[in-house]
């Protein structure tokens, strides 16, 4: 399989963002305007809180694909600066391909190990 960076990169409109702490991500009854793939950071909705480097879900998604229709019931907000994949709900609603992805990516199934590089990079040009 190839590194999540590189199969998300094949869709228009998805791309790298930072978040800063203490930013709302997503609003509490607020509709996602599409899906977050933390590759690190901290964040924060309800009572529960992610961190990258858990070693049981090691990106999260956010919110969870079958959810992105849905108000959201609590607000989403960065606890720690983050870097994300941004996939626009348009993308992930008509791209199979892209639904498949991001579900494997959420159940933990993705290997970080699988990841590459940003070609010599950091994804934002830096």
């Amino acid at each position: 399989m190839a590194g999540v960076d590189e199969r998300m990169g094949l869709y228009d409109g998805v791309h790298c963002v930072r978040l800063s702490a203490g930013q709302v991500l997503i609003y509490r009854g607020h509709t996602a305007p599409g899906v977050f793939v933390f590759l690190s950071g901290c964040v924060h909705s309800g009572a529960r809180v992610w961190r990258s480097n858990d070693s049981d879900q090691p990106f999260l998604v956010v919110p969870e694909v079958a959810a992105l229709d849905s108000p959201l019931p609590e607000s989403v907000t960065i606890e720690d600066d983050a870097a994300a994949l941004f996939v626009p709900r348009s993308v992930v609603l008509r791209e199979p391909s892209m639904q498949q992805l991001l579900q494997t990516i959420a159940s933990g199934r993705f290997s970080p190990s699988k990841l590459p590089s940003f070609r010599g990079e950091t994804p934002w040009g830096d």
